[in-house]
């Protein structure tokens, strides 16, 4: 099993950090995405085309909350597009780990939404299989256990695999 967790550069960028702490008995791969429009837009079809993954797990960081918000639609334009992925495990996870959640149909209007958009748009298009999520977390500032919460992932990460390979 392979797995993709990204999320955009920067010192101070909790999505970005997050994913560094991020561990998987599965193959792992990291994208730290730039924070433009163009170019992580191509970085992520890049690596999606380089590699199959079973999993894509995209991370933006959502100041002012304390919450994760687990995004289920971007929309560019008018153009809704859906994750096929179910939440529920994932939400339980957090919710027994004292992690607040919220399951959004708002992945934002900038830089979160574009990337979310094109990567499931991408998947469609290329008949890719992957499940794709998208995960707000709050700012660093707002995080109390950003360990904590990088171990909730890394055990979603792991469940999901398994279950998906049936063991």
């Amino acid at each position: 099993m392979r797995v993709l967790v990204g999320g955009f550069r920067g010192s101070t960028n909790s999505a970005g950090l997050i994913i560094e702490k991020i561990e998987s008995r599965h193959e792992l791969d990291r994208l730290y995405l730039i924070n433009s429009f163009s170019a992580c837009k191509d970085q992520l079809e890049k690596q999606l085309k380089q590699h199959v993954y079973n999993l894509v797990i995209l991370f933006g960081q959502k100041p002012g909350t304390e919450a994760v918000y687990l995004e289920q639609r971007a929309c560019i334009n008018g153009e809704e597009l859906l994750t096929n992925h179910n939440y529920e495990l994932l939400g339980t996870m957090l919710s027994e780990s004292g992690f607040k959640y919220v399951i959004s149909n708002n992945a934002g209007n900038y830089l979160c939404n574009h990337i979310y958009y094109h990567g499931l748009k991408f998947i469609s298009e290329y008949d890719k299989k992957p499940g794709m999520i998208f995960i707000h977390i709050p700012g660093i500032k707002n995080i109390m256990d950003m360990d904590g919460l990088a171990r909730v992932f890394t055990a979603y990460i792991d469940e999901y695999c398994n279950r998906l390979s049936g063991k």
